[in-house]
């Protein structure tokens, strides 16, 4: 119904489209433009949270003739505390209805990989933005030790990539990068044994990079299985697959496997 604003009259509409804990993602929609309008090819955004009010201005390449207008752009924010807090954007000077928003719950997926991610003891501040499968198919331990139709959850949703771009939020703990950054400044080239030294010399404090899997999970959404992939060069990488269960309303690692590498 985006698209039912009286012709040329603009209208911004704001909505939550997911929320993970104190971050949650914004949907814009720009209505009642034709499809032609260059008016909000490239706006400035104006949100107000609560109090605050900051002003983001675009930095925006020349428009070039064929480059169609952005009518649906997603937002990440935090919303912190249980109270509801008035939400608004305004592109270029138009505003949108005022949304009321607290702090949503912390998503499953986010609980399922903040526990893989502390089973390393050097804690990884780098997370590739990007997952990857990480199934060997001669692995029998894995085949033995995983339930079968996990195991097959697990397979079917690591069909495809998903982007971890909205999780892992606080960038004191850890920092989403894209593969591409990661290849070029992040992880050495060359296969030699002094490539972590370099990672750690040069990116002090960081305990390296980590690939996550996508989550399979079991039917009833009580069991969890999950690749991670750790490295700080090409000749110091670990991978395992974990099994998770859901305890008490949070999830424990219940078996580490050794993956290849």
């Amino acid at each position: 119904m985006w698209q039912t604003s009286p012709s040329n009259v603009p209208e911004i509409r704001l909505s939550t489209a997911w929320q993970d804990g104190s971050t949650s993602v914004f949907f814009i929609a720009v209505a009642g433009l034709d499809a032609a309008d260059e008016r909000f090819y490239c706006p400035s955004q104006t949100w107000t949270v609560g109090d605050s009010t900051v002003e983001i201005v675009p930095d925006c390449m020349v428009h070039e003739e064929g480059i169609p207008v952005n009518h649906f752009i997603f937002e990440a924010k935090t919303i912190k505390g249980s109270n509801e807090r008035p939400v608004q954007v305004a592109l270029d000077g138009v505003p949108s209805k005022v949304l009321q928003v607290r702090e949503g719950k912390v998503a499953q997926e986010t609980l399922i990989y903040q526990t893989v991610l502390k089973q390393i003891p050097s804690r990884p501040r780098i997370v590739r933005g990007e997952t990857f499968p990480g199934f060997d198919e001669d692995s029998t331990q894995l085949v033995a030790a995983v339930d079968p139709a996990l195991l097959q959850n697990y397979l079917a949703v690591n069909k495809t990539p998903y982007s971890l771009r909205f999780l892992f939020q606080d960038g004191s703990v850890y920092s989403v990068q894209p593969s591409a950054t990661i290849e070029r400044y992040y992880l050495p080239s060359g296969d030699t044994d002094s490539a972590c030294a370099q990672f750690h010399s040069d990116y002090p404090g960081l305990g390296g990079v980590a690939t996550l899997s996508r989550i399979g999970m079991s039917d009833d959404g009580t069991q969890a299985l999950v690749h991670m992939l750790h490295e700080c060069g090409s000749a110091n990488r670990q991978a395992a697959y974990y099994t998770l269960a859901e305890i008490d309303d949070g999830w424990q690692v219940t078996n580490t496997i050794a993956a290849a590498h």
